[in-house]
């Protein structure tokens, strides 16, 4: 494909999702695999509106803090961020925070397409409750085990990966 072309496409791509109304995270990765996951972010995003009518209110990249990570270049943590400011939001939001399965199709759909994302949560807008699916080694995703710290032997310890604590 000439350079021109492989230049083009993300940059078509990218119109096409401001056209939509899409909110896209900053994942740094090369053009042409940007491209791809900001597909499948965009197409996740548009599946958790038309398939539960949740309302996104964006979707934030962090970075991975876990001293327990893995993967060397697997460094993004990806929140889609879900409003829950009416009773029907709340409803909606609940319904996608209780499919295990699915949050689990939608994170390995991420993971296998944004090299460097390996962390995937579903979070209510300004509560601090999410849940997270987390990439493992083998390629597979596994949802967060969440921990008490009270519970922690050994508190000082980190958390092995695919763990997380739980404050409630």
């Amino acid at each position: 494909m000439p350079l021109s072309k492989q230049f083009l496409r993300p940059m078509m791509f990218r119109s096409a999702v401001v056209s939509l109304g899409l909110s896209l995270p900053a994942v740094f990765l090369p053009m042409m695999a940007q491209a791809n996951c900001h597909a499948v972010i965009a197409e996740v995003q548009q599946n958790l509106i038309s398939r539960f009518g949740v309302v996104v209110r964006g979707v934030e990249t962090r970075p991975v803090v876990e001293r327990t990570n893995p993967f060397r270049d697997r460094d993004k943590w990806l929140i889609f961020v879900l409003e829950h400011n009416t009773p029907r939001r709340q409803r909606a939001a609940n319904q996608l925070l209780r499919s295990v399965d699915l949050r689990r199709t939608y994170a390995q759909r991420i993971t296998d397409n944004c090299t460097n994302v390996a962390i995937v949560s579903f979070g209510l807008a300004a509560t601090g409750m999410m849940v997270s699916v987390y990439r493992m080694p083998d390629g597979t995703v596994r949802e967060a085990v969440y921990v008490d710290p009270a519970d922690r032997r050994e508190p000082n310890r980190p958390l092995p990966w695919g763990y997380q604590p739980c404050c409630l």
